[in-house]
């Protein structure tokens, strides 16, 4: 199964700011075992802005990830998700399989395999 972490705040915040940099770093840490990728989606705190959610995912492992550690540290925004991926049985470790998913202004991230 993945690892979620997500967060709504009514103030731009960081995961760190809400949960603390020792827990970010304990969940930055499950990325040795969900491995296959990680991505974070946030709402955007520009008004001005075109795109209200935003994502940014890479297919790799993402403990020692230091684009990772940024985002749970010092990225605020009212609103975010975090996955990281254990890959689905059969499923190929690339940047389409990564979570979150988008669409519109629709983040989606899941935990578990999906089967028909």
């Amino acid at each position: 199964m993945c690892r979620l972490l997500g967060y709504i705040s009514p103030t731009p915040a960081s995961a760190a700011d809400l949960i603390g940099t020792d827990e970010c770093r304990q969940w930055q840490d499950l990325g040795r075992l969900h491995d296959d990728g990680w991505g974070t989606a946030w709402i955007s705190a520009d008004p001005t802005d075109a795109e209200v959610v935003k994502r940014f995912r890479r297919p790799r492992e993402g403990a020692d990830d230091p684009q990772l550690t940024d985002a749970l540290d010092a990225e605020t925004s009212i609103g975010r998700i975090f996955h990281l991926r254990m890959a689905t049985a059969g499923m190929d470790v690339h940047e389409e399989n990564t979570h979150p998913f988008l669409t519109s202004d629709i983040a989606l991230a899941h935990n578990g395999s999906v089967h028909p």
